[in-house]
C-alpha cells in the first residue's frame, strides 16, 4: 500500500462491511398472508401442477432443460474442487436439484432442508431433503433480511412450528417482487389463462357430448291428430337405442328428420387461441409441448432460441444460490468453488456435425476449429493423440534441397 493511501485511511472513517439500510422493505409487518400467499393458495397450485396437463408438462421442460446437458464444479484448488464433485454425488444432486427447480417454479419457492451427519464429531452435510413448500413461511427483520425459516405443520387444532437456521435450508427462488422475502409462482402469473384453458376444454367437452352425434326429430300422427301418451312412450323408448347399424321401420303417419347436423363449429379454434395464450404465460414454445401447428421451422428455431436463453439465465440463478447456501458450507471456504451448468443448445446432433464440417472446409490449411473443440461440440470424450499438431520435417511436405530448390 503506498504512503499516499495509508495517510488517507487515517483520515477517511473505515467502511462497515455491515449493511444498515434506512427505508424498510414495506407492505404488512406479515407478508405471509391468505390475500398474498397462504397454505391454500400454494396447495392448490400443488392440485394444478399434478393434474395440469400441459401446464404440468410446461414446468417439466424448464426443470428438465436446466440439468439436460450436465454439470461440474469448477474452482482454482483442485483439492476443493474434488471435495464438491464428490459431495455433489453423494446428495444425488441430478434428482434434488430438478426437483428444487420444479418446487420453485410451481409454488415460487423451493425448500431443502440441509441435513448433517447424525455423529458430534460429523457435522458434514450428508444429504438435501426436500419438503413442502406450503408449510414453510420465511422470516425476516423490519429490514427485509433474513432471519430464520419456520415449518408449520398441522392443523389450526394442533398447529406445530419447527425454527430452523438460515444455514439449515437451501431456499430457492427465481424472482420475488421487491420487499417480499418469497418467490412468485410460475403458476400464480399464468393462473387466469389456465382457468381460461380449462373452461373452454370443460365446455368443448360437453358440448361434443351434447352435439357430437345427430340427433333425430321423430313426428307422429298427422296434424291435429291427439297421440296416445303410451304409444309416445313406446316410440321415445325405441328411439333412445339408436346406433349406427339400426334401421328405421314405421308406419307411414311417423316422419324421421335430423337436426343437429353440425356438431361442434369453431371448437378447434376456441381450443387453439387458448393452448397459445396458455404457453405465452408459462413462457414455453409449444413445440416443446408437442404442439406448433402451422409455425415455420424457423419460427420454431427462434422460439426454441428465445427459451434456452430464459433456461441459461435460470441456471445462473439455481447456480448462485446453490453455491452461496451450500457449497460455500461444505469449503469453509466461500467463492473457492461454484457449481456450473454446461450451456443448453437447440442444436441437434446432425446440425452441429455439419457446422463443424463447414467450419473444417473453410480453409484447409488453418482450420477454425481443432479436433478437441469438435469433440467437445458433440459431446465426446477429449483423447489423448488427437490434438491438431503442426506438420514437422518430413510430414505434410517434401523437404526442399537448399541448393536446386527441389523436393527431396
Amino acid at each position: 500500500m503506498s504512503i499516499q493511501n495509508r495517510i488517507r485511511e487515517m483520515f477517511v472513517k473505515p467502511r462497515s462491511k455491515t449493511i444498515v439500510p434506512k427505508s424498510r422493505r414495506g407492505g404488512s409487518k406479515k407478508l405471509f398472508e391468505k390475500t398474498v400467499r397462504s397454505r391454500d393458495t400454494v396447495k392448490r397450485y400443488a392440485d394444478i401442477y399434478m393434474k395440469g396437463g400441459l401446464v404440468t408438462e410446461a414446468i417439466r421442460c424448464y426443470s428438465l432443460s436446466v440439468f439436460h446437458n450436465g454439470f461440474r464444479i469448477e474452482g482454482d484448488d483442485e483439492n476443493l474442487v474434488s471435495l464438491g464433485e464428490d459431495f455433489i454425488k453423494e446428495i444425488d444432486l441430478a434428482l434434488v436439484g430438478p426437483q428444487a427447480v420444479t418446487d420453485a417454479l410451481w409454488a415460487g419457492d423451493a425448500f431443502q432442508e440441509i441435513a448433517r451427519g447424525s455423529g458430534q464429531a460429523d457435522d458434514r452435510i450428508v444429504a438435501l431433503l426436500p419438503r413442502s413448500p406450503e408449510t414453510f413461511e420465511i422470516d425476516t427483520d423490519k429490514y427485509g433480511f433474513l432471519t430464520g425459516y419456520r415449518q408449520v405443520t398441522g392443523d389450526i387444532f394442533k398447529e406445530e412450528s419447527i425454527p430452523l437456521n438460515p444455514n439449515e435450508i437451501f431456499h430457492f427462488k427465481f424472482e420475488s417482487i421487491g420487499g417480499s422475502p418469497y418467490g412468485i409462482s410460475l403458476i400464480a402469473t399464468a393462473y387466469d389463462d389456465i382457468m381460461r384453458d380449462c373452461w373452454i376444454a370443460e365446455s368443448i367437452a360437453e358440448g361434443i357430448k351434447r352435439h357430437g352425434s345427430p340427433k333425430y326429430h321423430v313426428k307422429v300422427g298427422q296434424e291435429g291428430e291427439d297421440i296416445p301418451d303410451e304409444i309416445m312412450t313406446r316410440l321415445s323408448a325405441e328411439m333412445e337405442n339408436v346406433e349406427a347399424k339400426n334401421e328405421f321401420i314405421t308406419p307411414r303417419d311417423v316422419e324421421i328428420s335430423i337436426i343437429d347436423q353440425a356438431g361442434l363449429p369453431n371448437a378447434e379454434s376456441y381450443s387453439n387461441v387458448a393452448v397459445r395464450r396458455l404457453c405465452a404465460s408459462l413462457g414455453v414454445p409449444e413445440e416443446m409441448l408437442g404442439l406448433g401447428r402451422g409455425s415455420t421451422e424457423a419460427t420454431a428455431n427462434v422460439r426454441l432460441q428465445v427459451f434456452y436463453n430464459k433456461v441459461r439465465a435460470y441456471q445462473y440463478k439455481f447456480t448462485r444460490s446453490f453455491s452461496t447456501q451450500v457449497l460455500d458450507q461444505v469449503t469453509g471456504r466461500p467463492g473457492a468453488i461454484e457449481l456450473v451448468f454446461e450451456r443448453p443448445s437447440v442444436l441437434d446432433l446432425h446440425t452441429i456435425a455439419d457446422l463443424i464440417l463447414k467450419l473444417k472446409q473453410a480453409d484447409p490449411f488453418d482450420p477454425i476449429i481443432s479436433k478437441e473443440e469438435a469433440r467437445a461440440l458433440l459431446g465426446f470424450d477429449i483423447v489423448e493423440g488427437t490434438a491438431d499438431v503442426e506438420p514437422t520435417e518430413g510430414e505434410g511436405y517434401m523437404e526442399e534441397d537448399e541448393e536446386s530448390g527441389q523436393g527431396g
